[in-house]
């Protein structure tokens, strides 16, 4: 009878080895757009919760300044993934240009 316990336990353990090397692959190749998904769901969220706080249907500056930096950081950690697929990036602010990628040829 304890053989058999043993069996069982080690096929459970089996199985969540293969979940656990899974989750670490998946995790290796979207780490960074996870930091998007997050900033994007957490972003979303301030917005939903400054639109029915009080007084409710007008949101706060605050939460629109904290929800675009979110943004923000969230386009930011989805640029090195964009860079390994061979993309190129240019923000413009005013008179301040940055261009990120692969330079182009002429």
């Amino acid at each position: 009878m304890h053989g058999k316990h043993r069996y069982a336990n080690q096929r459970m353990y089996g199985k969540l080895l293969n979940i656990m090397s899974g989750v670490k692959s998946w995790f290796q190749r979207y780490h960074s757009r996870l930091a998007f998904w997050i900033c994007l769901c957490v972003a979303v969220f301030l917005l939903i919760c400054g639109f029915f706080s009080i007084p409710i249907g007008e949101i706060h500056n605050s939460v629109l300044m904290a929800t675009g930096i979110l943004w923000g950081f969230g386009a930011l950690g989805a640029i090195p993934d964009a860079i390994a697929e061979g993309r190129t990036f240019r923000i413009q602010k005013g008179d301040t240009s940055l261009s990120v990628g692969k330079k182009e040829e002429n």
